[in-house]
């Protein structure tokens, strides 16, 4: 058998193997792919998973309450990007984690994944059409 002939069966299998693979609408529907979290439209997700917010996000606002709000350059310094990065993909892929566990214990870690779930939404978590009533309301705030 010749090269090209090999090559040209090899093509029409991976052909026909596309051709009978589902849409990706159809394993969204079923639940085999998810939506992403990170990029995601906050309103959108929340009602998705019909939450006011998202789970994730209130596992890293306890945890940083709990155990950073003492630590100088909370939210300023940056976390390991390799921690950071797991803790992403386990958010993505709506796996269990555990912030007290030994491997999240730079709290770093957890506010840099919170900063760049922030930096990553389509639309800032105050609109610019808000943004002005926000500067009004902080400014007659009074302790």
């Amino acid at each position: 058998m010749e090269l090209s002939d090999k090559s040209d069966r090899i093509r029409n299998r991976l052909r026909r193997l596309m051709a009978r693979r589902p849409q990706m609408e159809t394993l969204q529907k079923k639940g085999i792919i998810e939506d992403p979290v990170f990029g995601a439209d906050l309103a959108k997700y929340c009602e998705c998973k019909k939450v006011l917010v998202p789970q994730f996000l209130v596992q890293f606002m306890e945890h940083i309450e709990a155990n950073g709000l003492d630590t100088v350059g909370l939210y300023r310094l940056s976390g390991n990007a390799a921690s950071v990065q797991k803790l992403r993909c386990l958010v993505e892929q709506d796996s269990p984690f555990n912030l007290d566990d030994a491997e999240w214990a730079d709290i770093n870690i957890v506010t840099g994944c919170l900063k760049l779930y922030f930096r990553e939404l389509p639309d800032p978590l105050i609109p610019a059409s808000q943004f002005q009533k926000f500067i009004d309301a902080a400014s007659t705030y009074t302790p």
